[in-house]
């Protein structure tokens, strides 16, 4: 069976796949009529984009071990597939309770989605890419923990310790975060302004002129390395 063949046949619906029993894998892209697969009990891979399936559709569908549900906001339940090693969610309203019997995922890809915040029983979990979304901070230190080095995790928690007051943990998961590519102009302010709460203002300023020296400083935060010297000044001058 080709992937590609629903893509210029948009007009097939259920009644066109009804035989389709012993199918294993299925791509359906930008097509509104096909909204029942529970015949095909057999599929393992299953890629739906911009279609009407809802969750009545897959309701029987507990062998998938690949799945991929793109700009689908009808399907919000997967806990029956429980055989799931690949799962790719992007721009949908599936949520943490609609996910909470994946135990077995192995590879996970989840893009513009807010409403996933809690992976921690995924512990078999091997490849995770987030594309930041509002994942906890238990989440993030249970993947790094498992030796997943996620850039958005690292940034994550350099927020979270950020505004804990705990500068020293922030700024090295900051570091983390720019050492791995991730939102590199931010990644640097951040451990400046870490830096400068604490009082270590060479170090603030190090990281302000590095921003501005490689075109980090698209906010022109380079006008805080003033603050920073005249704050530094005042210190000295106390002292």
């Amino acid at each position: 069976m080709d992937w590609n063949a629903y893509n210029d046949c948009n007009n097939i619906d259920n009644e066109g796949i009804v035989r389709l029993t012993q199918l294993e894998e299925l791509l359906i892209d930008r097509n509104s009529n096909i909204t029942n697969l529970n015949h095909m009990v057999n599929l393992l891979e299953l890629h739906n984009n911009n279609c009407n399936i809802d969750d009545g559709g897959i309701s029987k569908l507990t062998h998938l071990n690949t799945l991929s549900v793109i700009n689908n906001t009808r399907i919000t339940n997967l806990n029956h597939m429980t055989n799931l090693k690949t799962l790719h969610m992007a721009r949908c309203n599936i949520d943490d309770e609609g996910i909470r019997n994946l135990t077995q995922l192995e590879v996970l890809k989840v893009d513009h989605n807010d409403n996933i915040t809690n992976i921690e029983h995924m512990t078999k979990l091997k490849v995770v890419d987030l594309d930041f979304n509002k994942i906890t901070v238990g989440s993030c230190l249970l993947l790094i923990k498992f030796g997943l080095h996620i850039k958005e995790c690292y940034y994550r928690l350099g927020n979270y310790y950020k505004n804990d007051k705990n500068y020293e943990e922030a700024i090295s998961y900051f570091k983390l975060a720019f050492d791995s590519g991730y939102n590199k102009g931010n990644c640097l302010f951040w451990i400046a302004e870490c830096y400068r709460m604490t009082n270590n203002f060479d170090e603030a300023i190090k990281y302000l002129k590095y921003a501005s020296q490689n075109n980090y400083d698209k906010d022109n935060r380079v006008l805080l390395i003033a603050e920073c010297m005249k704050m530094k000044q005042n210190n000295i001058s106390r002292q």
